[in-house]
Order: structure tokens, then sequence, then C-alpha cells
């Protein structure tokens, strides 16, 4: 069976599986439960110093660190931008703030990667249409 483990962070799927996908659904479930307000987008999008390989060895080790620090599955999107859903709790910002240090620490000499929470609207097709926009 093919698997994609870089692109999500050594978990394993199928090979068709859309990474976006998998988040739509997660997106679905909690507006489904009414938790969508106990929870946030974190996205994490590169530089841009690094073009080519090195470029996709950036957004690779972004989206592994981002996993790591926030323990849940992390989607890269074909633009570039490593995001996941984090629950807005007491611990958010601590959370985001060890993000960012270790970003930071990988980037050298280099730009920080910008790292950001999007808040989830209040209602689904908005959701997905936010999800849309950051992966474009």
């Amino acid at each position: 069976m093919n698997t994609l483990h870089w692109f999500l962070c050594g978990r394993t799927r199928e090979f068709a599986t859309d990474a976006l996908a998998d988040l739509r659904e997660r997106l679905e479930t909690l507006y489904a439960t009414g938790r969508a307000r106990e929870h946030a987008l974190v996205v994490v999008s590169g530089s841009g110093d690094a073009e080519g390989f090195d470029g996709l060895a950036q957004r690779l080790t972004y989206s592994r660190i981002l996993s790591e620090v926030i323990g849940a599955a992390v989607t890269l999107t074909a633009s570039g931008l490593a995001m996941a859903l984090i629950t807005r709790d007491d611990r958010l910002s601590s959370i985001v703030a060890k993000l960012r240090m270790r970003l930071g620490r990988v980037t050298g000499l280099g730009r920080p990667p910008r790292v950001w929470l999007e808040g989830l609207p209040g209602e689904l097709p908005l959701a997905l249409e936010l999800l849309d926009e950051l992966a474009e």
C-alpha cells in the first residue's frame, strides 16, 4: 500500500486520502456536536526564503514541529501552509508560544515562519470556505 508518511507527519494514510478532506470531516463533526467554538485553526506559513526542494523540506519540518507541539494531525496545503485544529483552552497561549520558539530555532538566521490562529466561524459552510481560502 502506498502511504504519505512525510506529508502527514508520520501518520500513515492510504495514498488516495486527501488531508484537507480529513480536516473537513473533523470540522463537520465539531459543528454537528456543537463544539466548534471550542476550537481554532493554528496556521504556520513559511518565510518564503527557501524554494524548490529546500522549501519543501522547510514546510515538512514546520509541519512536523506543529504536530509535535500540539499533538494532533497536521494538514500541509498546496499553498505551503501547515494547519491543524487546536482546542481553545487555558493552555492555548503557552502552546502557541512553544510553537513559535521551536519554529524559531530551526530557521537559524532566516526569518521565522508566521504563526497565527484562525477562529472558526459560527456556521460550517463559512468554516469550509475559510479552509478553502487558506488552502489556495
